[in-house]
C-alpha cells in the first residue's frame, strides 16, 4: 500500500512540475519561446504579456527599443552606401601630386570613418538595452506572483450559473 501511495505521489507531483513549467516563458531558440506548450516569437507575445502589468510595460519598452535597434542599424548601412556611391561617382580627372581629395572622397571618407562608427555604436547600445529589457520583461512575468506560475486565466474557468436543479459553480480547467 505504502508503494502504491508513493507512486501515486511521484506521478502527482510530475504532473504538477510539468502543470508549473508550462505556465513559465522558457527560451527555445534565439528569440523563440515557448509557454503553454506553444511556441512563440518574442514580439509576437504582448497577449501573453498584458496578464502583468509591470512585464507588460517592460515588454513595450523592449519593443520600442528593438525598434530604435533596427533604425539605426538601416541608418548605418544607408551611410555606408552613401558613402562609397560617393567615392565611387567622383571621377576626379584634374592633375595630383601625392593625394587626390575632391568633394566626393571627403564626403564618402568622413560617412565611412566618422558617421559609420557613431551610428554602429548607437545600434549597439540600443541592442543591448534590447536584450537587457526582454530578459527583465521574461523575468517579471515568470517571477509574477498573480499569473505566469501559479494561475493562468485560459487554463481556468469558473462559471456560476442556473441549471435544471439549481445554481452551481462549474470550474473548468
Amino acid at each position: 500500500m505504502k508503494a502504491f501511495i508513493s507512486i501515486l505521489l511521484s506521478i502527482s507531483f510530475t504532473i504538477f512540475s510539468t502543470h508549473l513549467s508550462a505556465q513559465r516563458i522558457n527560451k527555445v531558440e534565439y528569440n523563440t519561446y515557448s509557454y503553454n506548450l506553444k511556441t512563440y516569437e518574442f514580439q509576437d507575445m504582448e497577449d501573453i504579456f498584458i496578464a502583468d502589468f509591470y512585464s507588460y510595460m517592460e515588454y513595450k519598452s523592449a519593443i520600442q527599443a528593438r525598434n530604435k535597434t533596427r533604425r539605426n542599424g538601416h541608418y548605418t548601412l544607408g551611410v555606408m552606401a552613401v558613402s562609397i556611391f560617393a567615392i565611387a561617382i567622383d571621377n576626379n580627372t584634374g592633375p595630383c601630386e601625392f593625394i587626390c581629395v575632391s568633394t566626393g572622397d571627403v564626403i564618402g571618407l568622413m560617412g565611412l570613418f566618422f558617421v559609420v562608427p557613431i551610428t554602429a555604436t548607437i545600434g549597439l547600445v540600443t541592442r543591448i538595452n534590447y536584450d537587457s529589457r526582454k530578459k527583465r520583461a521574461i523575468k517579471l512575468f515568470n517571477t509574477s506572483e498573480q499569473i505566469g506560475c501559479i494561475n493562468n486565466t485560459e487554463q481556468w474557468n469558473l462559471k456560476i450559473g442556473g441549471g435544471q436543479y439549481g445554481y452551481g459553480i462549474v470550474l473548468n480547467f
